[in-house]
C-alpha cells in the first residue's frame, strides 16, 4: 500500500515537472473546450427548464421589465373571469396596465410616434378594412363631406367619423382625402366634440 502511494506521488510530481508534448497539450485544449461546451449546454437547458416552470404572468413581467427598462409596473394578477364580471376597480386596473404596456410597445416600434401608432391601431379595430362594409351613417357623412362648400364645414363633418376609421381606410373611402384633413378633423373632434359647429372668427 505504501509503495502504491509513493508511486502515485512520484507520478504526479513527474507530470508537473516535465512539460508534455504539443499533441497532449492540444488534447487538453480539446477536452477543456468540450467541457465548457457541456457546461454551457447544461446551463442553457437549466435556464430553459427554469423558464418553463414560470407562469405566463412571470414570463410577461420579465419580458416587459426588459423592454421598458423597469419603467412599467409589474402585473400583479391576471383576470380569471370575464372582464364584464369583474369589479370596476379591478377592470380599470387591467385596462390601465394594458394601455401603458401597449404604449411602450408602440413607442419601440415607432420611436417618438408611439401615441400616433396607438391611435392608428385603435382605429383599425373600429374600422372595416373593406369600404363596402360601411354603415349607412358613414355613407351619409361621406356624401355630406363631398358636398360641403368650405374647408371648415368639411372638417366639422369629417370629425364625425375621423376616429371611427384608420387613416388608411379614410384615404381609400374618400377620393382626394389627405392626412392633414384627417388630422384636423380628429383635432376638431377632440377639441369641440365630433360634428360640433364652431362659429368662424369674426373679422373686425
Amino acid at each position: 500500500m505504501i509503495c502504491k502511494v509513493a508511486f502515485m506521488s512520484m507520478l504526479i510530481q513527474t507530470m508537473f515537472q516535465y512539460p508534455q508534448s504539443n499533441q497532449t497539450d492540444h488534447a487538453d485544449d480539446i477536452n477543456m473546450s468540450d467541457s465548457e461546451a457541456l457546461h454551457l449546454s447544461q446551463s442553457t437547458a437549466a435556464s430553459n427548464w427554469s423558464d418553463m416552470q414560470k407562469s405566463s404572468r412571470e414570463r410577461y413581467n420579465d419580458a416587459m421589465q426588459m423592454l421598458t427598462n423597469g419603467h412599467l409596473e409589474f402585473l400583479r394578477s391576471q383576470a380569471s373571469q370575464p372582464l364584464q364580471d369583474l369589479q370596476y376597480s379591478t377592470r380599470a386596473y387591467y385596462v390601465r396596465h394594458a394601455k401603458a404596456a401597449f404604449e411602450f410597445i408602440c413607442d419601440i416600434i415607432a420611436p417618438g410616434q408611439g401615441h400616433d401608432l396607438v391611435d392608428e391601431v385603435v382605429c383599425s379595430y373600429r374600422s372595416s378594412s373593406v369600404v363596402s362594409q360601411q354603415d349607412s351613417m358613414t355613407d351619409t357623412v361621406v356624401e355630406a363631406y363631398k358636398k360641403a362648400a368650405d374647408h371648415t364645414t368639411r372638417t366639422q363633418i369629417l370629425s364625425l367619423i375621423a376616429n371611427k376609421y384608420s387613416k388608411a381606410t379614410l384615404l381609400k373611402m374618400i377620393e382626394g382625402m389627405t392626412i392633414h384633413q384627417i388630422d384636423m378633423a380628429r383635432k376638431h373632434a377632440a377639441t369641440y366634440l365630433p360634428g360640433h359647429y364652431v362659429d368662424p372668427p369674426k373679422i373686425v
